[in-house]
């Protein structure tokens, strides 16, 4: 009985995990996705359901908790474990994060 609770909490944790590294875009087939890159962590966006994947900005730190795409064309969010929100309205290229709140609770 103790193997199958902790069976099952490992696996929600994986699932969870996964879960808040990946997001869709409002178009079909746009999804949006951290990833690793030489210099660590980067927000790739693909438009053909990841068969090809550009990554956008590739100086995330590894204190992002969360990313979101936005219905509005381009738009996508990301909060940080040090609580904060930032937005991008151009897709998550590089220099185009603004931080919108500080006090941000997950």
């Amino acid at each position: 009985m103790k193997k199958n609770i902790l069976l099952f909490v490992l696996l929600l944790f994986a699932i969870v995990s996964f879960s808040q590294q990946i997001t869709r875009g409002p178009d079909v087939g746009e999804i949006y996705f951290i990833g690793p890159t030489h210099t660590g962590l980067g927000l790739y966006y693909s438009t053909d359901f990841s068969q090809t994947a550009i990554c956008v900005d590739s100086t995330f730190t590894s204190s992002i908790m969360s990313i979101c795409a936005d219905k509005t064309e381009g738009v996508v969010y990301y909060v940080t474990m040090q609580e904060g929100l930032y937005k991008s309205d151009n897709y998550g290229n590089l220099n185009s994060w603004q931080l919108v709140n500080s006090n941000i609770y997950i």
